[in-house]
């Protein structure tokens, strides 16, 4: 006998899943903050925003960046962190020598601290949120889920064919992420096709190599890199172009 699962049932499993996951991941971090964890802790939260993002569109009276304003709070925090860590490597990879980020290495202990500590203080909260939300769970359903989808499709592709600037870009990229997340809500009924979600997720991809490197040479250019070291520095201004243009538009 085959048991039909439903879409309601879905989403309420789905948001369960996505809770169990984000807390061990904070679990983790507080124990061990490496760039794995900071990753991984990062991922799931842009899992959590996209899901109340949907959950918004069919609730209308749910704020999700008032809701999880101190999760967000906590993934920027971890944003510098990656973005140091990031630069580290693109240092190495572009034979610069790490001390030009001597100023930032304070700055990570004190963010540390911070993380470990907002996530301490947001440990009761978090779980109100979950099940403050799982009342609010039956204003949607598939129906809603599909246009969800689609209008996120529709406003990507929109965005790509205007011819984006640097941050309309890099937000194409989140929606881009919050749609194949949200994919996964209803397993059983992919509105997307496998071919469109490859072509996505590589497009995403594509994007954030390219603002991993602007972000990098706009710190480099904030320190007088350019006018210290300006070969070195054309060198990652040339990769930054070259990684730019092979995103389609």
């Amino acid at each position: 006998m085959t048991t039909t699962v439903t879409f309601e049932s879905s989403l309420e499993d789905y948001h369960k899943l996505r809770w169990h996951h984000l807390s061990k991941c904070l679990k983790h971090l507080e124990d061990k903050s490496d760039e794995e964890a900071v990753h991984r802790a990062r991922v799931e939260i842009k899992k959590m925003v996209a899901l109340y993002e949907f959950i918004a569109y069919c609730d209308h009276k749910l704020d999700c960046k008032v809701e999880l304003h101190k999760l967000i709070r906590i993934f920027k925090l971890l944003g510098k962190r990656r973005d140091y860590g990031n630069a580290l490597s693109l240092c190495l990879r572009f034979k610069i020598d790490i001390a030009v980020l001597d100023h930032e290495e304070e700055k990570m202990k004190a963010i540390n601290k911070k993380i470990a500590d907002r996530i301490e203080k947001g440990k009761d909260i978090f779980d109100r949120i979950k099940d403050d939300t799982i009342k609010r769970l039956h204003h949607a359903d598939m129906d809603k889920w599909e246009k969800y989808l689609h209008e996120k499709h529709m406003e990507i592709n929109r965005t790509l064919a205007a011819g984006p600037d640097e941050e309309e870009l890099h937000h194409s990229r989140r929606t881009i992420k919050y749609l194949l997340y949200n994919t996964g809500i209803g397993e059983e009924q992919v509105m997307i096709s496998s071919a469109d979600k490859q072509s996505l997720d590589t497009l995403q991809d594509q994007i954030g190599l390219w603002h991993d490197v602007l972000l990098f040479r706009t710190e480099l250019q904030k320190l007088d890199f350019d006018r210290a070291e300006p070969v070195l520095y054309a060198t990652v201004e040339a990769e930054e172009k070259r990684l730019r243009e092979q995103i389609p538009h």
